[in-house]
């Protein structure tokens, strides 16, 4: 997983951003600057198609092609990560290359190990509770109360814009919405990300669930630390999957939820 979690930042960094040839020296502490993860870095990138950006190394030099063709033929305890800052008035971003630490790596495997740990204690808490006090509020502006749409089945499936398996999902969300399309089951898209940021991503992808933004109040509430997750509340109001990191990697959980569905149909309230 660790060896996986490098590959994606380089891969990041090889794919996604262009790189420009310098050779000026910039400033090596970053401590006056705003420091962004990943996803930050990318919606700043969508929200300022034209800000500067400029390719540093942690003692302040600038880096180019050549240098970045270097790093991939390091060996994996040598490779560099990538770290993203800004200025405060957001006119200029760096994309700073760090040296691979031991420290940090196992840092980094520490933190997804927490994480690992509080999904699974998210998901044991949260099985069999009663979400009917839930209130979700759409991109449109309407409100739904989990109490007030007893007696229907309901899918939340938590994302956002920049989550690759989030979007790689979407197609067979859609199948499975179809196959229950006239039943009683509701399928809605749980999001920190603005409504308008979801709006400019739905004009490029199609994601036809009742869409609710601005939510991190609800994620943070539920517990989800994974993306994509999916919880799934029966006919009445009570929680019956939550998605289980170990199945979403096995691929095999729409398809344990789509069995859950068709039970439950079956249920009488």
């Amino acid at each position: 997983m660790k060896t996986a979690t490098w590959n994606i930042r380089l891969l990041l960094l090889f794919t996604v951003i262009p790189v420009l040839c310098v050779a000026q020296s910039e400033i090596a502490d970053m401590s006056g600057f705003i420091q962004l993860n990943n996803f930050n870095f990318l919606d700043l990138l969508e929200d300022n198609p034209s800000i500067e950006k400029r390719y540093v190394l942690e003692n302040g030099e600038t880096y180019d092609q050549k240098f970045l063709d270097s790093v991939k033929t390091l060996p994996e305890n040598e490779k560099f990560v990538q770290r993203f800052f800004t200025n405060k008035e957001k006119t200029v971003v760096y994309i700073q290359l760090a040296k691979n630490t031991t420290e940090n790596q196992k840092r980094v495997n520490d933190e997804f190990q927490e994480k690992l740990k509080q999904a699974k204690k998210s998901k044991n808490k949260l099985i069999g509770e009663n979400l009917s006090e839930l209130v979700l509020t759409g991109i449109n502006g309407n409100t739904y109360k989990i109490a007030d749409l007893k007696g229907k089945i309901i899918l939340m499936n938590f994302w956002f814009t920049k989550c690759g398996s989030c979007i790689k999902e979407i197609p067979d969300l859609h199948k499975m919405q179809e196959k229950f399309a006239g039943k009683d089951v509701l399928f809605f898209a749980v999001t920190y990300n603005e409504a308008a940021r979801i709006q400019n991503f739905l004009k490029k992808v199609p994601f036809n669930f009742t869409h609710i933004t601005d939510s991190q109040a609800i994620i943070d509430q539920l517990g989800v630390t994974f993306f994509p997750t999916n919880i799934l509340i029966d006919k009445q109001g009570e929680v019956v999957f939550f998605s289980d990191f170990d199945a979403f990697i096995g691929g095999k959980e729409l398809q344990n939820i789509t069995k859950l569905i068709t039970k439950n149909l079956k249920k009488e309230l």
